[in-house]
């Protein structure tokens, strides 16, 4: 009997461990565009996860997004551009277009 609680007690420690899919909020693309904030296009979501910008997963063909890393991503402020970043980057723009009409 007690060999079999301590079988018992491994097996718990084993499936409690376990990675479980039914805990993970799968997304597609389509998905994710529609569950972020900015709604991104489908070509940006792609160059994200082509330069690693973004978690995902990869299941066959397919390109999955587990939800807990998105809104943890989200929470990350690292990914994000300050204001003083799209401030810079829009001044250069308006600069060098203006260059290049001259």
């Amino acid at each position: 009997m007690e060999r079999i609680d301590r079988l018992g007690e491994k097996v718990d420690q084993i499936s409690s461990s376990a990675y479980d899919e039914r805990d993970h909020q799968w997304l597609n693309v389509a998905e994710l565009q529609a569950y972020l904030p900015s709604h991104p296009k489908r070509q940006t979501i792609y160059s994200w996860t082509s330069t690693r910008q973004i978690p995902f997963h990869k299941k066959g063909r397919s390109i999955m997004f587990d939800r807990n890393e998105i809104d943890a991503w989200l929470q990350d402020s690292e990914h994000m551009k300050s204001l003083s970043d799209l401030e810079r980057e829009a001044n250069d723009f308006v600069k060098n277009k203006h260059l290049k009409t001259k």
